[in-house]
């Protein structure tokens, strides 16, 4: 299963997204190519606009990526919140291979 951690109060702190669906076989999994591609969409704007230093951002082979806020913005949070918003989405269509933790 994807778990998708959210730390928020008055703004997103942190997005950790781990694990795999498990939905089908490796490499024709469509959660976890729709997740993966979500979020490195949002990795990779983040750093076309110039917030990359603004934020720490890890990622592994093992399915980890974990985008931190060190310095809130308007345009980080205003990515972040569209993340979540499609990890919703696709949460309500894959319960059995997707969670979102708040």
């Amino acid at each position: 299963m994807i778990k998708v951690e959210i730390t928020k109060d008055s703004y997103i702190k942190r997005v950790k997204v781990h694990g795999h669906a498990n939905f089908s076989e490796h490499g024709s999994d469509i959660v976890c190519s729709a997740a993966s591609s979500m979020t490195i969409l949002t990795v990779n704007a983040l750093y076309k606009f110039g917030l990359g230093p603004k934020c720490e951002i890890i990622s592994n082979d093992e399915g980890l990526i974990d985008i931190k806020v060190l310095n809130n913005d308007v345009i980080i949070q205003t990515l972040l919140e569209n993340l979540v918003d499609n990890f919703t989405e696709l949460e309500n269509d894959y319960r059995d291979y997707i969670r979102i933790i708040k």
